[in-house]
């Protein structure tokens, strides 16, 4: 993803949540990653999962209101 490799990011961040469906900086980052592709409303349920396990997160709460 820092290399600006958005859609292998994506797909990888998929691939790892299928056996760690848990794992809030993955979901965080795969929304990120979607969010910055303009994918808004496929970014959306990875930033509401990571505030709904971690509250931590107030950059996901941010993005959120960018996603709506």
């Amino acid at each position: 993803q820092q290399l600006g490799l958005l859609e292998q990011a994506i797909s990888t961040y998929q691939q790892f949540l299928l056996i760690n469906p848990q794992h809030e900086q993955v979901h965080f980052n795969l929304g990120f990653a979607l969010m910055t592709l303009g994918r808004y409303s496929e970014a959306l349920p990875h930033f509401k999962k990571v505030t709904r396990t971690h509250n931590r997160y107030g950059a996901a709460r941010a993005h959120i209101e960018i996603c709506n």
